[in-house]
Parts: structure tokens; C-alpha cells; sequence
């Protein structure tokens, strides 16, 4: 059960980045709080590294902005894909 979850994160990861290269920001941002959940729950349940999950970061994404949007899968990507991006909304004021 713990590979498969772990394995869902890495897909929501992948879903969302080729969300936010197609602009379907509001899909990103909902598998940015698919992928999130789960690292909190194996955080909670598998690891037990923290005592709850931290409803609010994975909330928070629901209705992020669109750099800390791309910063969110631009940290958790190895590809370089999001880097031209990132530099499009990096100048934008949060």
C-alpha cells in the first residue's frame, strides 16, 4: 500500500507539471493537493514524523498563485521542463 501511494505522488506530480506547461492552472493546482495530501499522510501514518496532517499546506494550494504554483512543482521535478516557466512568473508579486 505505502509503494503505491508514494507512486500516486510521483504521477500527481507529473499530471500537474504538464497542466501548468498546457495552462490548466486549476488542474495543477489540484494535483498539487493530491500530491501534498499524501506526503503529509506518510508523513503521519508511515514515517511518523509528525504527529498530524498539516491541513493548511495542502489546502493552501487549492488557491495559490500561479508562481507559488510553479515554484511547488518546479521543487519536487527533476526535469528542467518548468524552468522557462518559473523565469515567466518569477518577477510576479505574490
Amino acid at each position: 500500500v505505502y509503494c503505491s501511494k508514494l507512486e500516486a505522488v510521483i504521477i500527481f506530480l507529473c499530471m500537474g507539471t504538464r497542466h501548468i506547461l498546457r495552462g490548466n492552472n486549476n488542474a495543477a493546482r489540484f494535483e498539487a493537493m493530491l500530491a501534498s495530501f499524501l506526503v503529509e499522510w506518510r508523513d503521519v501514518y508511515v514515517w511518523k514524523t509528525k504527529a498530524v496532517i498539516k491541513w493548511s499546506k495542502v489546502v493552501e494550494l487549492d488557491t495559490a498563485d500561479e508562481h507559488t504554483l510553479v515554484s511547488y512543482y518546479r521543487k519536487r521535478v527533476t526535469c528542467t521542463c518548468l524552468d522557462a516557466r518559473y523565469k515567466e512568473v518569477e518577477a510576479t508579486k505574490k
